[in-house]
């Protein structure tokens, strides 16, 4: 009970924060609007809000929209009944938005060229144009377009309305194409923020150096006032300025920060669109068209860039683990191993502290497989590469060498402590075991312990530890035993 009052709670919570935003956006969105045969909104960012609200928090929330735009229309008109139509249709047109972005596997980090793609044809194929014509639809309804702009074929939905020309037609279907127009670029450029910065980003993702952040700021500030300033700046100029940058922070930081960059530098894009700035003496119809290309074009520029580039850092990701991991054991693969032992043997020589390295071999392995089966025999691997890697201090320094064998790279260790690493590694393994079928399958390992010695060959140490190893194996198994690597052919290098 406690659990679905909190839930209540909770959905009411989120309901009142999207109705209020709602409105203080659509005020903000009307005050930089221009007069076109109706009032034009040049992005109606309350439709991308909308949109991320219901695809994050469920349709649950979605009477936030038809309440946030009631109110809207108390406060800026058109009426009462004009805007719970349009908040009915809009209601709806997030929450179908909201379906299809999951029928559609769509991910929220939109970090894949598939992802952006769908994502664009659902807002301008599909919601946009719902909403457009639902809103145009309401306000012939409740006569919010002056009845001498009613087309003649659309006459008998207003009660008294007059035929009128195809010159009607013409501002009906003006004023279709500019809702249609505002609400792509509310979606294209609020929602696609809100659905990236709603995803936990891994630890290792890279983020943008301070001086990266700084040439991203100047970058925006001077499109800022290239933009509200009262200097002629040509469109193609500031679009020149624009996309290098969305490119430069897609490239060098990923999806966030670019749509971000894209968020910033709309606000004074769509203040000129309202007849300042370098927009002032454009015509209406000029001014819209440049606003809605500047910020579609550079909403899709920020979206596919980042999310080409996300793509193929995922792809050189899986290629370096591929490359450098064991495809069964969570430890590095031999070669991987080999150049991981080689660095730490350099670094061991340089500063003069001591390094040992471990080899270990699963005894009996072959009894394992024939009694268990091979599935048991991988996972047997699989949780001897794991003790390894955690004795090892990470899978890097430990690596499958091949078949059941496994090696360790003990760096600032003696042959003292190697020695006691490698039987608490010995005892770990011993008392754990792999559930089967059959029963439970225990098995043991042998351990030969080497000390790394200046100016030796890694190859020596592991060739003196596999010797030790064999020593173990010969003297009954489940052992551990140190090889006394003391002499052998000095050589100048690696």
């Amino acid at each position: 009970m406690l659990v679905r009052w909190n839930v209540a709670v909770r959905t009411a919570l989120l309901i009142v924060i999207l109705a209020v935003s709602y409105v203080v956006l659509g005020r903000l969105a009307f005050a930089v609007s221009v007069q076109h045969g109706t009032v034009t909104s040049v992005v109606f960012v309350p439709e991308g809000l909308a949109l991320a609200f219901v695809i994050l928090f469920g349709r649950r929330v979605a009477p936030g929209i038809l309440l946030g735009e009631i109110l809207l229309s108390v406060w800026a008109g058109p009426s009462v009944l004009a805007g719970a139509l349009i908040g009915t249709v809009n209601m709806l047109e997030s929450v179908l938005g909201a379906y299809l972005f999951e029928r559609w596997a769509l991910r929220r980090s939109l970090d894949h060229p598939r992802d952006v793609a769908r994502f664009v044809v659902l807002v301008c194929c599909i919601l946009a144009p719902i909403s457009a014509t639902g809103g145009v639809s309401a306000l012939l309804i409740t006569g919010g377009i002056p009845a001498d702009l009613i087309p003649e074929t659309w006459a008998w939905w207003v009660q008294g309305a007059q035929p009128a020309s195809l010159t009607s037609l013409s501002e009906v279907s003006t004023a279709w194409l500019h809702w249609w127009i505002a609400n792509i670029m509310g979606q294209l450029l609020v929602a696609p923020v809100l659905l990236v910065w709603s995803v936990r980003q891994p630890a290792e993702r890279r983020r943008l150096r301070p001086y990266e952040i700084a040439v991203c700021v100047a970058g925006i500030a001077a499109v800022t006032v290239g933009a509200v300033g009262r200097t002629s700046v040509p469109p193609l100029v500031l679009l020149a300025v624009t996309y290098p940058l969305l490119v430069w922070v897609g490239m060098r930081g990923g999806t966030r920060p670019a749509v971000m960059a894209n968020l910033l530098l709309a606000p004074p894009v769509i203040w000129a669109g309202s007849g300042e700035g370098f927009l002032a003496d454009a015509s209406v119809p000029d001014r819209i068209a440049y606003v809605s290309f500047f910020i579609a074009s550079g909403s899709l520029v920020a979206l596919v860039v980042a999310a080409v580039l996300s793509e193929r850092r995922e792809l050189i990701d899986k290629l370096t683990v591929l490359a450098s991991r064991d495809p069964l054991a969570p430890v590095a693969n031999r070669r991987h191993f080999l150049e991981v032992f080689r660095s730490a043997a350099d670094r061991s020589w340089r500063t003069g502290d001591p390094a040992s390295v471990l080899v270990v071999d699963i005894d009996d392995f072959k009894v394992i497989n024939d009694r268990f089966g091979h599935a048991v025999g991988d996972a047997v691997i699989v949780m001897v590469g794991r003790h390894c890697a955690a004795i090892a201090g990470g899978s890097e320094r430990a690596g499958r060498l091949g078949g059941e064998e496994f090696a360790l790279i003990l760096v600032d260790t003696g042959i003292d402590d190697a020695a006691h690493m490698a039987e608490r590694l010995r005892g770990l393994i011993a008392a754990d075991h792999v559930e089967a079928a059959q029963g439970r399958a225990s098995v043991t390992v042998s351990i030969g312990v080497a000390e790394l010695i200046p100016g030796h060959r890694v190859e020596q140490a592991l060739d003196m530890a596999d010797a030790a190893l064999y020593a173990a194996k010969s003297a009954g198994r489940d052992q551990v035993r140190i090889a006394g690597l003391t002499a052998g052919p000095q050589l100048d290098s690696m």
